[in-house]
């Protein structure tokens, strides 16, 4: 901070680089969007659970499940949603109960959520995707979803 006798108090801020980078993606994608240069990016509504918690619903399923990821709820309104994706469920008793886990998305295999993440990033409203979802039984099915706008 510079003082009014021009010498500097010798404080400083700084911003993680991380944050700027983020920060300067969201600014350009917007800016893209709104001033139609670009489609917006796609949605499809489904929250996943964390890698910590998919952990834990492994290893309570006995089974060697590697790759997927837990849908851990459903937006209402939302391409998930249309297409009958099951969320985990918790039961009145604590029990929880298994939906679909999330395989695949363009038949690129999905291991954790940033996978999705980073996928889902490079999708865009209007477009179809197919996503294979494994039940708890082991069950396989496609899923082909025409991702909406994402809410910002």
């Amino acid at each position: 901070i510079i003082t009014t006798s021009g010498s500097n108090a010798g404080i400083g801020f700084a911003i993680p680089g991380d944050k700027v980078r983020e920060a300067t993606k969201e600014i350009i994608s917007k800016d893209r969007v709104v001033t139609y240069q670009r489609k917006a990016q796609g949605w499809l509504g489904a929250e996943i659970a964390r890698n910590d918690l998919a952990a834990i619903l492994r290893k309570k399923m006995g089974q060697r499940i590697i790759e997927g990821v837990f849908v851990s709820a459903v937006k209402p309104d939302s391409p998930a949603k249309d297409v009958d994706m099951k969320p985990l469920k918790l039961t009145e008793e604590g029990t929880v109960i298994v939906g679909d886990r999330i395989v695949a998305v363009g038949g690129k295999v999905v291991n954790t959520k940033e996978d999705l993440e980073e996928d889902m990033r490079s999708r865009v409203e209007g477009e179809q995707v197919s996503i294979t979802v494994e039940d708890a039984d082991g069950n396989r099915r496609v899923l082909y979803v025409k991702l909406m706008p994402k809410p910002y």
